[in-house]
């Protein structure tokens, strides 16, 4: 379509600035534990719609794109990439939606916890609910992606240069709302603790 080849002529003229800064070799993307896009983009096949399908994943035909290039051009083509799929994706489910309510009753919340994880356009997201019965939860955790892809910038920026920095951040398409933590260091123990803004906010 017209579209994809505007999408892809425009990436084509972006390669030579693009191409080769920001490198995250498939070894360290594996060990730094990096998800989504960014570990697709490192040769990794990953992608929980494909490794533990949920809703109607199973149900339907598409392709996980991978890139070997370990750098930001390689994140830019496989977003590019999944754009395609998710409208070839979406074509599909429509084709199949079934008649009938287009809301959900929820009833009162259930006792229990739980555990899950979903794809999310930057990859996997986990959350864990433990529900008492009331409309308060016990315990919310989430895992965004953006929190597990963020430690492997150390690595992309290794020899680059300052001018390539916001390129390479922004490969990582981040979520800064999804990331509110402060690493706040004892100088005197050497020890380190997590806070978030609401916790900034209360320190006097």
């Amino acid at each position: 379509t017209k579209l994809s080849d505007d999408i892809m002529k425009a990436l084509k003229d972006a390669a030579p600035k693009l191409s080769g800064i920001g490198l995250l070799p498939k070894d360290k993307a594996r060990a730094y534990g990096v998800v989504g896009p960014v570990s697709r983009a490192s040769g990794i096949k990953s992608d929980i719609r494909k490794d533990d399908p949920y809703a109607a994943y199973q149900e339907v035909d598409f392709d996980v794109p991978t890139e070997n290039g370990c750098d930001v051009f390689s994140r830019a083509l496989v977003r590019a990439r999944e754009t395609f799929e998710s409208i070839k994706l979406v074509r599909q489910l429509i084709d199949r939606m079934p008649e009938g309510e287009i809301r959900a009753e929820l009833g009162k919340p259930p006792v229990g916890e739980d555990f899950s994880r979903v794809e999310a356009p930057r990859g996997e997201l986990i959350y864990y609910a433990r529900l008492n019965g009331t409309n308060y939860p016990e315990r919310i955790k989430l895992r965004p992606p953006t929190y597990v892809n963020d430690p492997a910038v150390v690595e992309m920026l290794v020899g680059e240069k300052l001018a390539n920095l916001p390129l390479i951040l922004e490969s990582l398409d981040r979520c800064i709302s999804c990331t509110n933590r402060i690493t706040v260091v004892d100088e005197r123990t050497g020890r380190s603790r997590k806070i978030s803004l609401d916790e900034l906010r209360r320190l006097k």
